[in-house]
């Protein structure tokens, strides 16, 4: 054998070996398609998967890993709920292949695993973008009951069970619900608009009226009360950061808490739509001291701890929805923009008092006096009253 074909022998040898370590690499990364009955996404790592792409073009979803936690692509990266993302893995991975349906890509469309016929369309990718799985899932079919599912990597389709019940839009994962005050709780919701501004607080009896109210009227009760628990069940329709746009937060509503939590939200109005920034602080800043050789009451100590609660609820709400402005729907917006105005009533005038039956007409309750004998002075009366 000459040198030069040793060369070439030796070339090809390095070719392969480069080859076989590619491949490899490859079969590392992908999850290996199963071979009958087990899961479909096999040796896939939750805690490699950096992005999740759900479903295709336009109404595509993208979820990115941002520390620990997700954020929705769509939504100028806004957080996305922990439990959506860990739920949409969980399914995915239990899901289980029953048999091998059919390996030709002939076939895909009509079972509904291509991209264009799938229900779910889903694609985990690692920190460097590399596609770490895909897979197409079917409809269910209604007159068998049976779903069919493949990887991007392979043609091989499965029937399978555990199917998957998933959120395919950007607001699925996004936790809506900004805050839920029980109306038990409030101290004293304070509202500023251009017109002034008023507090309002619980009655004796737990209506709702108006601190320093002017005299002469009255507090529409429906209305107060709508404007008190305004941050009961308070939800956002969309979310911007604080500089998409300009707006100017002309309208302030303050509710303070019986454990001295303060929530501010500061409201802007453009056409019909209201947007709203939201922060909280817990003011009571005196320490939670537990001294040596002193032991507290079960009192005490659920004092101490309700109070440390409620301080890390506060900072943690202020660190989330700091930089963020939010889109509220106008019936909401609108209880917590109330002026005074609109809530004061004026008193109903009483009634003059009538003099009871068989009592004498006197002239403190009768234009008319009684009966005089002096006939001429009951007339001159008379005259006098139809004059008028």
């Amino acid at each position: 054998m000459t040198d030069k074909k040793l060369t070439v022998l030796g070339i090809v040898a390095i070719a392969m070996v480069i080859l076989v370590g590619v491949q490899s690499g490859l079969q590392n990364k992908m999850p290996a398609a199963p071979t009958g009955q087990g899961y479909l996404l096999q040796g896939l790592s939750t805690d490699a998967v950096a992005t999740i792409l759900i479903g295709v073009s336009a109404d595509q979803v993208i979820l990115t890993r941002t520390g620990t936690a997700f954020t929705v692509v769509s939504a100028s990266d806004y957080p996305a709920k922990t439990d959506q993302v860990n739920d949409l893995l969980t399914q995915c991975l239990d899901i289980k292949t029953l048999e091998l349906i059919t390996s030709n890509p002939a076939n895909h469309a009509e079972i509904g695993v291509t991209e264009d016929t799938a229900r779910y369309v889903l694609r985990f990718a690692d920190a460097d973008s590399q596609q770490l799985a895909g897979l197409l899932i079917s409809e269910t079919n209604p007159n068998t009951g049976n779903a069919y599912a493949k990887l991007l990597s392979s043609d091989d389709v499965y029937a399978i069970a555990n199917v998957p019940w998933l959120y395919t839009t950007a607001g699925d994962y996004i936790e809506k619900l900004l805050l839920n005050v029980d109306q038990a709780d409030i101290e004293s919701v304070t509202v500023t608009t251009a017109s002034g501004d008023y507090t309002l607080i619980p009655g004796a009896s737990g209506e709702v009226t108006v601190a320093d109210i002017p005299a002469g009227v009255d507090v529409d009760a429906d209305l107060a009360k709508k404007v008190f628990t305004a941050l009961a069940n308070l939800r956002f329709t969309e979310v911007q950061t604080a500089d998409a746009q300009k707006l100017d937060f002309i309208n302030t509503y303050k509710c303070t808490l019986k454990d001295t939590t303060v929530y501010t939200v500061s409201i802007a109005r453009r056409a019909a739509s209201f947007f709203i920034k939201c922060d909280a602080d817990f003011m009571d800043k005196t320490q939670v001291k537990m001294q040596r050789g002193v032991k507290d009451t079960d009192e005490e100590l659920k004092a101490k701890e309700a109070k440390l609660l409620a301080n890390q609820a506060a900072d943690k709400f202020d660190k989330l929805h700091t930089g963020w402005v939010y889109e509220l729907p106008a019936f909401q917006a609108e209880n917590m923009t109330k002026n005074l105005s609109e809530m004061l009533k004026e008193k109903p005038k009483l009634p003059k008092p009538q003099p009871e039956a068989g009592t004498k007409r006197t002239d403190e309750n009768h234009p008319l006096k009684q009966p005089s004998d002096d006939i001429s002075e009951n007339l001159a009366e008379v005259e006098a009253i139809l004059e008028m």
